[in-house]
């Protein structure tokens, strides 16, 4: 499997991964996960939440078959069933390392949504099914 630096480029890794965060403490995390294992698969799942005292919101989580209902109760998506799936990207398993963290995104527009799913790599054919759903799930 590649590593980061070989997938996305070691400049591209530089100015993705040093905007907020001063570079030395960006680059000294780099150092201390570039070496850890990661997994050879994952699974992506979109969750729709309705607007109630927030915005409408779509749902993304990483290595959905790691999260457990109970971790979704907290965003009120604990018996809600996912709208769209697929298996994960290298790069994406390439940037998680899902035995420290479970990852999500969230997306309050559809575009922006779909513009991360470019980044990463997902196929084309996704990305038009992810934004068929635009007229079954309306966000704000």
């Amino acid at each position: 499997m590649k590593t980061i630096e070989q997938a996305i480029g070691y400049e591209k890794f530089r100015t993705l991964y040093s905007k907020d965060a001063p570079e030395n403490i960006v680059m000294k995390r780099w150092d201390m996960i570039k070496d850890t294992p990661h997994k050879s698969g994952g699974v992506v799942e979109y969750y729709f939440k309705a607007k109630n005292k927030y915005p409408a919101r779509i749902y993304v989580f990483m290595h959905a078959e790691q999260w457990r209902p109970r971790n979704r109760g907290a965003m009120a998506l604990r018996g809600k069933f996912p709208f769209l799936s697929r298996p994960m990207t290298e790069i994406e398993l390439l940037q998680s390392i899902p035995e420290t963290r479970l990852p999500y995104f969230q997306y309050e527009d559809w575009n922006v949504a779909a513009s991360d799913e470019k980044e990463v790599g997902s196929p084309e054919e996704f990305i038009a099914k992810l934004l068929s759903f635009k007229n079954q799930y309306k966000l704000s």
